[in-house]
């Protein structure tokens, strides 16, 4: 159950019922066991550092969203609908 106190005219509830701090060794565990399962290489990058012009070279769609260049040549984009000039199948 919550409990509640007056400070200085305001009601607030305890931190102690509604906040639950974050726990870097949980969640660096489970980001491992994630990586482990869909096979991809675990990178803590607390010792890695980003290389800022790769992400900006990756291409976007003019709402800002990163394209995906499926093996099959496709493209999907986040939300054609928010594109109007995208239309479907192949260019005539």
């Amino acid at each position: 159950s919550s409990r509640w106190r007056i400070r200085s005219g305001n009601l607030m509830a305890t931190t102690s019922d509604r906040v639950r701090l974050p726990d870097p060794a949980a969640e660096a565990a489970q980001a491992q066991a994630l990586a482990v399962r869909y096979r991809y290489e675990y990178v803590d990058l607390r010792e890695t550092s980003i290389d800022h012009e790769l992400f900006r070279s990756i291409p976007v769609d003019p709402t800002g969203a990163p394209y995906v260049l499926r093996s099959d040549g496709h493209v999907v984009v986040a939300d054609p609908k928010k594109l109007p000039f995208i239309t479907r199948g192949k260019p005539e």
